[in-house]
């Protein structure tokens, strides 16, 4: 009986034993299939098994590298491997797993980044330490190309926000400077063209007295135009912004309005506007004086003007409205209106000097908003603007 249990005993311990060597096997056929660099560690840091992605990156060979401190591959730094071992002690169902970018050093001295995934493993010959060892050279030069991509594009946008600032710094100097040194000779001009028509009218023969009058409208217009200009290009210019009730900026538009509104029996309903903390008045009431005349100006023939003024916040500014019932306006024309100097119709149709809207535009950009319009021909057309709240 004796021996009999002792012939099963050796047949269970080479059954183990082959056991652990198929596992062993399977483990290393894993490990030499992984697609990264693989490195097991003992508790001291010595190399205990590589695999050929690891020769590859390295450089070395197997036996160079095996029982040597893993530092020659890696400055891992020990609090990491004091960690890993806590880990590995507590015996959890799912170990700890440290994920570190380092530096690899390959056998000729160069030196590369890394990126590495650091795991505990608990065996019978004690605790011992996985790594999965990426290269990330070319992730790295990615990371530096576009950061420096980002820092260039940075630089340029600055570079040309500054550009533009300085060119409208200086174009709208030029239009001052210009505009205020024209009045000058135009006023002499006028005065002079003045004196003649006033003294010499029906003296002359019909076609002289159709010049002068030719003149005397061109210099009218051209002192329309000088002074629409020098005050497009004051605007902003010293003023400080402070609080604005636009229900009352609104009245002050219309009392100045009034005889206009009177004339062309105009309806004018105005709804509930906002009080502005941090606004230019003069300009805003230029802004809202602009659109109301438009839209008085833009009526059509034979039906009462009606216009609607209003404002709701959205999105953390306030939107103002001005609606009317006039002629309406292409949708060619819908962006083309605020350019400075454009006109859809002549002179002769509706008088103006092409100017307002930019002026709108100007004064909405520069409370930190915008404007557009929405029109239908026959129909009318609503001017949107939007002034960011406490701008």
């Amino acid at each position: 009986m004796p021996v009999a249990f002792t012939l099963r005993s050796s047949a269970e311990l080479e059954a183990e034993v082959e056991q652990r060597k198929k596992a062993e096997e399977k483990f290393r056929n894993l490990l030499e299939s992984a697609p990264d660099s693989m490195v097991i560690v003992n508790e001291q840091g010595i190399i205990q098994l590589v695999n050929a992605q690891t020769v590859n990156m390295f450089g070395y060979t197997r036996y160079e590298m095996i029982n040597e401190k893993v530092c020659m591959l890696m400055p891992i730094r020990f609090d990491v491997l004091d960690h890993l071992k806590s880990k590995g002690m507590q015996n959890d169902s799912s170990p700890g797993i440290t994920k570190e970018e380092l530096t690899g050093i390959r056998k000729n001295g160069e030196q590369f980044p890394v990126e590495v995934c650091l795991s505990p493993l608990v065996t019978e010959e004690g605790l011992m330490l996985s790594a999965a060892i990426r290269d990330i050279s070319e992730k790295k030069l990615m990371e530096k190309t576009i950061r420096e991509a980002n820092i260039n594009l940075e630089r340029k946008v600055q570079q040309r926000t500054a550009e533009l600032e300085r060119k409208n710094k200086e174009l709208e100097q030029f239009a001052y400077v210009a505009s205020h040194d024209l009045q000058e000779p135009l006023q002499t001009t006028s005065g002079f063209v003045q004196l003649l028509h006033k003294k010499y009218h029906g003296r002359l023969d019909p076609t002289a007295d159709q010049y002068i009058d030719y003149v005397v409208q061109a210099s009218g217009r051209m002192k329309t135009l000088i002074k629409d200009l020098l005050d497009y290009s004051r605007i902003g210019r010293g003023n400080e912004s402070h609080l604005v009730d636009c229900n009352v900026i609104v009245r002050e538009v219309l009392a100045d309005l009034h005889n206009v509104v009177v004339e062309n029996e105009v309806y004018i309903k105005t709804g509930q506007l906002p009080l502005l903390h941090n606004a230019f008045p003069t300009e805003l009431k230029s802004l809202f004086q602009n659109l109301v005349s438009n839209s008085i100006k833009f009526r059509k023939p034979g039906i009462k003007p009606v216009i609607h003024i209003d404002a709701q916040q959205i999105n953390g500014c306030w939107q103002f409205s001005v609606k009317d019932n006039g002629i309406g306006i292409e949708e060619q024309y819908l962006e083309r209106i605020f350019v400075i100097f454009q006109r859809l119709h002549t002179r002769s149709t509706y008088d103006g000097s092409g100017i307002g809207l930019a002026h709108c535009k100007k004064i909405a950009e520069l409370h930190g908003g915008k404007i557009w319009v929405q029109s239908e021909p026959g129909v009318g057309s609503t001017f949107y603007f939007t002034i960011a709240d406490g701008h």
